[in-house]
C-alpha cells in the first residue's frame, strides 16, 4: 500500500483514471494505436492519465513520438519495473490495455467489474477472436434489452466464462437492479447451452454489490489456473486492507 502511495504521487494520479500498458515495448504490442486512441479519449474525458511501463527496443521510438505532441501530458513511460513494483502498477490502475496482435486468444482474458462486466459480455457475445477468457464479476446485467441481446447473439467459440454476484445484490433498493441475480443465472444458463459445461462458472459471494471486491478478483483469477505468485500476495494483502 506504501509502494502504491508513492507511485501516485510521482505519476501525479490522483483523482484521474489510469490506464495501463505493462509489458515489452515493441511493434507486435501495437503501442502507437493506444496512443492514437488516446488522444481521442482525452477529447471526452482529459481526467485520465496512462502508463507506458516497460521496456524495449521501441521504447525511444515512441517516447519522441508523443514529445512535441499534446497527448504527452497524458502519457508517462515509466521504463521497465521489477519486483513489487509490477503489481504495484497494476493496483494503481483503474483500467489495462493492450492492442497486442502477437498473443493467441487461449491466452488472452478481459475481465470487469458492475458495468465493465457487462461490457465483458458484450465481447463475448459478439464473437470476440482476441480473448479466450471471459470474466465479468457483478456484471450490470440488469440492463434493460440484455437478455434479448445475449439469445439473439451466439457466444465466443470454446470461451471460458466466470460469472460471480453478490449474494445480497438482488435485495437493492432500486427494483431494476434487484434483477441482477435472475439475469445472471439466466445468462450462465444460456451459455452452457452452446459452450462446455466446465467452461461456465456461475460464483455467488457474500455480501451486496461492493462487499470484499478484491477476495472476488482474486476468486475470479484463479479460476482453472494459477495466477502468479506475486499477484496473489497482492491481491490477499489488499483484502486485507479492506477487512480493516
Amino acid at each position: 500500500e506504501e509502494l502504491c502511495q508513492k507511485l501516485i504521487e510521482k505519476y501525479d494520479l490522483k483523482d484521474k483514471f489510469v490506464l495501463t500498458f505493462l509489458g515489452r515495448i515493441a511493434q507486435e504490442k501495437s503501442i502507437d494505436v493506444i496512443i492514437n486512441a488516446l488522444k481521442e479519449v482525452v477529447k471526452i474525458n482529459d481526467q485520465m492519465k496512462c502508463l507506458i511501463v516497460g521496456g524495449g527496443p521501441q521504447f525511444e521510438e515512441l517516447k519522441s513520438l508523443v514529445e512535441n505532441d499534446e497527448i504527452s501530458k497524458y502519457i508517462i513511460f515509466t521504463g521497465p519495473q521489477s519486483g513489487d513494483a509490477v503489481p504495484a502498477h497494476y493496483h494503481i490502475s483503474d483500467i489495462f490495455i493492450s492492442a497486442s496482435l502477437s498473443e493467441t486468444h487461449e491466452r488472452c482474458g478481459i475481465a470487469g467489474y458492475s458495468l465493465a462486466g457487462l461490457t465483458v459480455l458484450y465481447a463475448l457475445h459478439t464473437g470476440d477472436a482476441h480473448f479466450g477468457w471471459f470474466y465479468s464479476l457483478s456484471g450490470s446485467l440488469w440492463l434493460e434489452g440484455w437478455d434479448e441481446f445475449a439469445i439473439q447473439h451466439r457466444p465466443a467459440e470454446n470461451a471460458n466464462v466466470w460469472l460471480s454476484l453478490g449474494k445480497k445484490e438482488s435485495k437493492s433498493g432500486n427494483m431494476r437492479m434487484r434483477r441482477v441475480e435472475l439475469a445472471t443465472i439466466q445468462q450462465a444458463d444460456l451459455l452452457r447451452q452452446t459452450l462446455p459445461e466446465q467452461n461456465v462458472q456461475l460464483t455467488f459471494h457474500p455480501g451486496g454489490h461492493f462487499h470484499d471486491i478484491p477476495a472476488r478478483w482474486a476468486a475470479a483469477l484463479q479460476w482453472k489456473r494459477q495466477i502468479p505468485v506475486c499477484l496473489k500476495n497482492q491481491l490477499d494483502s489488499r483484502k486485507e486492507i479492506c477487512d480493516d
